[in-house]
């Protein structure tokens, strides 16, 4: 399996061209797993001190903000009025940053995050139900008409066809030496 070298920079000084490829490599994972995303509404945002004492970044509890749709950012002016200006949206922080000191001042925001699920974990649940019915004497369902001698189902997975395909990346896999299933990367 390939794997990029990181390293441990020690003290050294962090430059952006390292979070550029942290930020790249999470971008693959997310996309090999296919995350799932939820929508998130009116999610208060908390006015944070920077480093100057100023109050210029509002974040928000959930974070990986997609671009699309365009998160919805409003500030409570006696009513929640949408803004649009003075500010830039970090979308993976799931915050913003103001170009000015917002001490004392309400934001909030609905946009779309990225879940901690994916279909992955449906492929795990899956993998598990299709192991135990395997386990405890269960067989795949085929259908009667097309049994002509040996199953096609029981045929698949012992010539090591694959008619158990998730999400175009999985598959079940019969294997002869552990007599078992086996879940595989295509």
């Amino acid at each position: 399996m390939a794997n990029t070298p990181f390293v441990d920079k020690g003290t050294q000084e962090i430059i952006s061209s390292y979070v550029n490829g942290l930020q790249d490599a999470v971008n693959k994972i997310e996309q090999s797993l296919n995350m799932d995303t939820e929508e998130k509404e009116n999610q208060p945002l908390t006015l944070i001190e920077d480093t100057k004492g100023k109050f210029r970044i509002a974040q928000a509890i959930y974070k990986n903000w997609l671009t699309d749709p365009a998160p919805v950012i409003e500030q409570n002016i006696g009513t929640w009025t949408t803004i649009t200006e003075g500010f830039t949206i970090d979308h993976a922080g799931g915050a913003l940053i103001f170009l000015e000191d917002q001490a004392g001042k309400e934001f909030r925001a609905s946009f779309t995050c990225i879940k901690n699920t994916s279909e992955h974990n449906s492929l795990k649940a899956s993998f598990d139900n299709h192991s135990t019915r395997h386990e405890s004497g269960g067989a795949d369902e085929i259908n009667l008409e097309d049994l002509q001698g040996e199953s096609a189902a029981h045929k698949a997975h012992k010539y090591g066809e694959m008619p158990h395909l998730y999400g175009e990346r999985f598959a079940w896999q019969y294997n002869p030496d552990t007599d078992s299933l086996d879940l595989v990367v295509v």
